[in-house]
């Protein structure tokens, strides 16, 4: 469930809708790390190309926004929700290449490689988004059932 965002209800309208546009940002993280625990869960086996290819792309346009610096700039006075964007992003990038390499050639070796890069990513980026709602006052933000 998506926390509810009502941007009229702040007296700083911009800062309120900021807020609600990132609260739907974590939402799409916590279901994009969903799906890569579901991939890491069934290797050695893939999913059809089409649907690895559209996975590998939310992952790599996920990868972007992480790095934007004006969502960056939200968690400032947060080092480590910044350190842990940039992190995420990289590792994201790595993660891409991959799959695609295990996709091209899979091997034990390159299983054991991918669920571990996988595992590390969506809990990571779960702590990250965690963390970051507990930054921006999300306290009473509901969790979703992709948490």
């Amino acid at each position: 469930m998506t926390p509810s965002c009502d941007p009229e209800s702040s007296t700083d309208a911009d800062a309120r809708s900021e807020q609600c546009s990132i609260a739907l940002d974590h939402e799409a993280d916590l279901i994009l790390c969903g799906d890569l625990e579901r991939l890491a869960d069934e290797l050695p086996n893939l999913p059809s190309d089409l649907a690895l290819r559209l996975l590998t792309d939310r992952l790599h346009h996920a990868s972007h926004r992480w790095r934007d610096p004006s969502r960056a700039a939200l968690f400032a006075g947060l080092a480590v929700a910044g350190d842990a964007r940039i992190t995420d992003s990289e590792h994201a990038e790595d993660v891409v290449e991959a799959i695609w390499r295990h996709w091209r050639k899979p091997s034990d070796a390159t299983t054991g490689q991918l669920s571990y890069m996988l595992r590390a990513l969506f809990d990571g980026r779960r702590r990250a988004v965690a963390l970051e709602r507990l930054w921006l006052g999300c306290l009473g933000c509901q969790s979703s059932a992709s948490d």
